[in-house]
């Protein structure tokens, strides 16, 4: 019987495969990519339906539905359930992934320790995430690995320890042999005990934001809808007193027959269709609740938040926590505004509509009794409508009060994110790794006398001073500093210090680690790699997609993305043998369809490089960066697309490396102390070790021309200043090139203009937080080799 049942089921579902997908033809399909904008290609978290498998031969059985990430398109293929929700919303993704997690599925801890993270749709709740991350990579899950090291390094739900951040990096590079150690950049931070509790308020009044927003375009859908059904019945309503009147004058009784069967039918429809708009009243209202709520939700934890900076004196947490509140306030004044005119919309009709009555009543030689309580009706209307109207005067008077006090603040914030942000440290060169004493430490593979350091210094508010091992050091105009350790015995620390202008102060520390059994030849200590070294190393396949927007429909032009995308591309072509997919002014739909083309026919054989060109934006609440294709709009969001989505494409995708390259912002990026670099003094023979092992870890990392922070269009040659700086690190080189070297040549070479022109561009290379990356680097190989 279950055999039976079994196979009934999935002839079932089968048919309904077949009538679900019913036939396209080629002009339907050319509709369909017309009317959609590519949502159906974002990445969902899937349901997949179980498998009907033969046990023996007399009994067949259904397995356990299994989760997975793809398009919603291939979901809907394929049969599986997924919930078209928001991505700001991942409560629905746990509700998928959690029963994996609690069967200890390494994967599925990651997946649930990132939706912890993320916080969205919920409070972030970083020592959950650490807990499900700890789990996975207890069985060995390098993705787990580096994101449990983050949390680490951050000091997010556990006690922030560098050391132990870059031995889990450490882990997840599998470089843990006696001959060849991980060596990362590092970086120091600044950050007070009290953060997190802090963050976690900040987070969760960013996610009420977002929820309010949504909450406000259903409520404007909402009304829409109620408006139109609403006017569907007044047509219904006429359609039944015209029949009335009609059926009045008509003799033949025949007409009079069909006429009253018409009414019948109009007061059959006119029922449904109250029916329909109470329920749509309904929905409005429990909606006019919902964001209310929200409303006050938000009011509530910008001033717990306000209290909590108030008591450890944080002054720009305490801006940024009033700039908030009164944002809140705006849009609780704009919803009362709303609900106010709506309620005197109704007071004006239902006035209206007295004086109508009273009118007729007078004409028919009503009683006076009757007219005198109808005027009583209408002058109790009319003193309605008064408060109604004073009522609206007052928010109106509220709401420019707070958008007067909306732009002080944020001329206020932008004058305070130079004077309250702390000084770093960051080390360039050389690589430093962790070594038994779990102090970072660079391991000298030659003898020398002195080992030249290299780093960077970062103050908004100003240096005041800046030393190393208590030498005063000069810096360059972009932060740079070079300075000759000479080398003490055995061991020798490297103390770097940094005091800003505002009493802010920052050390890092690491050692320079000598080794008495070196060779006294000359090593190279270069961190390119050479170029006859290759040998048999299979780097695989080399794919692009190479993105230039710069006519747009309804923003303003940009200069030079075509030419930036168009030399890259030939670039790309003809000296390094990539396969490319070249996308000028491309929309939505255009930019999703390729990068899932990409998606399906990608294998872990193949390496990807994106290159985008064009209009970026910034969503200032939750700091999350979007890139505009040619149909986006300014003031709505449908046609943007969010390196969110394009961070869940490229964890989708199954090529091994995959590195980002963006002419615009990117938010979302790790730091760079979770990247594996090439250790100081590596013979070719080593190199090359390290070079086939890191050809066979995933890595996802990004190259931004600035951050998040605005960048120029114009630069040099015609292309952008990114641009021109990142085709002149490409052009030039010859040989192996990894991600992170390509950064210090684009960072240089933007350097060198920026100092010119007296203009602040930062590019930024990490790794994409969440994006899948487990270590490693993306190599640029030219044909050449």
């Amino acid at each position: 019987m279950l055999k039976n049942n079994n196979l009934k089921y999935f002839l079932y579902f089968f048919l309904w495969l077949l009538i679900g997908s019913g036939c396209s033809s080629p002009n339907n399909l050319e509709k369909t990519k017309a009317a959609s904008n590519g949502s159906e290609l974002l990445v969902v978290d899937c349901l997949l339906p179980g498998q009907v498998r033969q046990l023996g031969q007399s009994m067949t059985y259904l397995t356990q539905r299994r989760p997975i990430k793809t398009s919603a398109q291939d979901c809907e293929i394929r049969g599986g359930e997924y919930v078209s929700y928001d991505r700001a919303d991942y409560k629905t993704a746990l509700t998928i992934w959690l029963p994996q997690a609690q069967q200890n599925n390494p994967e599925a801890q990651v997946y649930v320790g990132e939706i912890y993270e993320k916080g969205f749709g919920l409070t972030p709740d970083y020592r959950t995430a650490a807990h499900w991350y700890a789990k996975a990579a207890a069985q060995g899950n390098s993705r787990a690995q580096i994101n449990l090291g983050y949390l680490y390094e951050k000091g997010l739900g556990v006690k922030k320890d560098m050391v132990t951040a870059l031995n889990w990096y450490r882990k997840s590079s599998g470089l843990e042999s006696d001959d060849i150690a991980f060596a990362s950049t590092i970086e120091t931070a600044v950050k007070a005990e009290y953060e997190d509790e802090l963050n976690l308020l900040k987070n969760s009044l960013n996610n009420n934001q977002v929820e309010i927003a949504a909450l406000q375009s259903d409520l404007g859908k909402s009304k829409l809808q109620y408006q139109q059904e609403q006017q569907s019945l007044k047509q219904l309503q006429t359609k039944l007193r015209q029949s009335n009147v009609s059926i009045k004058k008509l003799k033949n009784t025949r007409n009079v027959a069909a006429v009253k069967n018409e009414a019948l039918i109009y007061s059959k429809q006119i029922d449904q269709q109250l029916q329909v708009v109470a329920q749509l009243k309904n929905q409005l209202n429990q909606e006019n609740t919902a964001l209310s709520s929200k409303l006050k939700q938000a009011e509530q934890r910008s001033l717990q938040l306000s209290e909590e900076l108030v008591k450890h004196k944080e002054d720009k947490g305490l801006l940024e926590a009033k700039l908030i509140l009164a944002e809140t306030q705006l849009a609780t004044a704009n919803l009362a505004i709303s609900k106010l005119t709506e309620h005197q919309q109704t007071q004006q009709q239902k006035m209206t509509a007295a004086k109508q009555a009273l009118k007729t009543l007078k004409a028919q030689g009503a009683s006076i009794e009757h007219i005198q309580q109808l005027e009583t009706q209408l002058a109790a209307t009319q003193q309605t409508l008064k408060q109604q109207q004073a009522k609206i005067k007052a928010k109106q008077q509220d709401k420019l009060s707070y958008q007067k006090k909306i732009v002080q603040l944020q001329v206020a914030e932008k004058q305070q994110q130079v004077a309250y942000a702390k000084p770093s440290i960051e080390i360039l060169d050389p690589p430093v790794t962790i070594t038994r004493s779990n102090m970072p430490s660079v391991r000298l593979r030659s003898i020398m006398s002195h080992r030249e350091i290299t780093g960077r210094v970062t103050a908004p508010a100003g240096l005041l001073a800046f030393n190393i091992n208590g030498l005063n050091r000069d810096i360059s105009d972009t932060g740079i500093f070079k300075a000759a350790i000479k080398l003490k015995g055995e061991q020798t620390l490297v103390r770097s210090v940094a005091i800003d202008k505002g009493g802010n102060k920052v050390i890092l520390e690491f050692m320079l680690l000598a080794n008495k059994q070196a060779s006294t030849k000359k090593t190279d200590r270069t961190n390119s790699v050479a170029t006859n070294i290759r040998g048999d190393i299979n780097f695989g396949s080399y794919h692009a997609l190479v993105i230039g927007n710069q006519n747009y429909q309804y923003l303003s032009d940009l200069n030079t993305p075509i030419n930036d995308a168009q030399e890259v591309d030939k670039i790309l072509r003809e000296q390094y043998g990539f396969n490319t997919t070249l996308l000028l002014n491309a929309n939505r739909y255009d930019i999703l369809s390729a990068l899932n083309e990409l998606r399906e026919n990608l294998t872990a054989a193949d390496n990807l490089l994106i290159y985008y060109a064009g209009h970026g934006e910034l969503d200032r609440v939750n700091l999350r960066g979007h890139w505009l294709p040619i149909d986006a709009e300014q003031n709505n969001t449908a046609n943007w697309i969010s390196t969110i989505a394009i961070t869940d494409i490229v964890n989708s995708i199954a090529a091994t490396h995959v590195m980002v390259v963006a002419d615009s912002c990117y938010s979302g990026a790790m730091t760079r102390s979770s990247l594996a670099r090439l250790e100081v003094g590596m013979n070719n023979a080593l190199r090359a070790k390290w070079l086939k092992l890191m050809t066979k870890t995933r890595s996802r990392t990004v190259l931004s021309s600035g951050g998040l922070k605005p960048v120029l269009d114009d630069g040099q040659n015609g292309h952008s200043l990114f641009a021109n700086a990142f085709i002149d690190a490409l052009t030039n080189n010859t040989e192996i090139l990894e991600g992170q070297s390509l950064y210090r040549q684009v960072h240089e070479n933007i350097a060198k203009v920026t100092k010119k022109i007296k203009f602040k561009q930062e590019p930024q290379y990490a790794p994409i937080r969440h994006g899948g990356h487990e270590a490693g680097d993306f190599f640029l190989v030219t044909m050449a080799q």
